[in-house]
């Protein structure tokens, strides 16, 4: 039987696959995730496309609309569904780029300017790799959806002390609520090379909530308590029966078969502000992960 395996970045964040509802009088308000397909990506056409990829995007608003700000966190999601592998690609934030119709800015201006859409044009210019869907969230509903799924488990690698983000962890395995989560996200102030190593721990934590998602799903009821529990915190135009099927193919993923990487670059100025200049090596890494999602 054909699988329609097309994996969304979401699908890692959440650790699982939520029910969709689109202009429902019983859809939340304000879900937790916004979660879209890609008006022009081809998948559409495939019956069992080999890779995917999708971006997840991490706003900066503490409350409101997720898309009225700048975006300070940015991954692309790469997956082979036939194989279970996969990449996670970590991009500075402050990457200095080319955003179609603005000239160049940093990376995270393209939210602000032009929403998730002309993000996903910047990131597919910048890597030329196609992007299918994207999954936008922010600060407070990070939280809210850390708290829903009852913390994740990550291993802190390093000590980690920042009181601008409330980072105080100190390296093992241990349970993170949403406020946790959150400040180990967005703590840079602990590494010598700030954001890098920031993206790097975002990657850890979309892979611990797929595990988490692993873990709890071995059974079709466990599975469908989830996409029950969802309902209220995604907002989705992605047919329900597509859901399904992704949340299969995330629960067989297996997280130790997923890379996660960072885009090489340095640090630098300019336009009066602290900037990143990627490396050009970072289009080998595209190139790698282009045919069939793995590094």
């Amino acid at each position: 039987m054909k699988r329609l395996a097309l994996v969304v970045a979401a699908a890692i964040l959440l650790g699982a696959v939520a029910t969709y509802h689109v202009n429902s009088k019983h859809a939340a308000p304000e879900p937790v995730i916004v979660l879209h397909r890609v008006a022009s990506a081809s998948y559409a056409e495939q019956a069992d496309p080999a890779v995917i990829f999708a971006l997840v995007i991490g706003s900066d608003v503490r409350s409101g609309d997720p898309a009225a700000g700048r975006s300070d966190s940015m991954h692309i999601v790469a997956i082979n569904t036939h194989s279970g592998r996969g990449t996670v690609i970590g991009i500075p934030r402050d990457s200095w780029v080319n955003i179609p119709g603005h000239g160049i800015d940093k990376i995270n201006a393209s939210l602000d300017f032009g929403g998730p859409e002309l993000t996903v044009r910047t990131v597919e210019q910048l890597s030329g790799l196609p992007i299918s869907y994207w999954a936008l969230i922010d600060f407070s509903r990070f939280r809210t959806l850390v708290d829903t799924l009852g913390g994740v488990k990550i291993d802190v690698p390093f000590p980690m002390h920042d009181p601008f983000s409330t980072a105080d962890f100190n390296p093992g395995r241990q349970t993170l609520n949403g406020a946790a989560a959150l400040a180990f996200a967005r703590d840079r102030h602990s590494f010598s090379d700030g954001d890098f190593t920031r993206s790097a721990n975002q990657g850890r934590l979309l892979l611990a909530a797929l595990a988490k998602f692993r873990s709890e799903t071995s059974s079709p009821l466990r599975l469908f308590a989830y996409f029950r529990a969802f309902r209220s915190l995604v907002r989705s135009d992605i047919p329900v029966a597509q859901l399904i099927h992704l949340a299969e193919l995330g629960r067989r993923m297996d997280p130790s078969h997923v890379s996660n990487v960072v885009l090489p670059g340095h640090g630098g100025n300019a336009g009066g502000a602290s900037v990143v200049f990627l490396e050009p090596s970072m289009q080998n890494l595209f190139s790698a992960v282009r045919s069939d999602g793995v590094l």
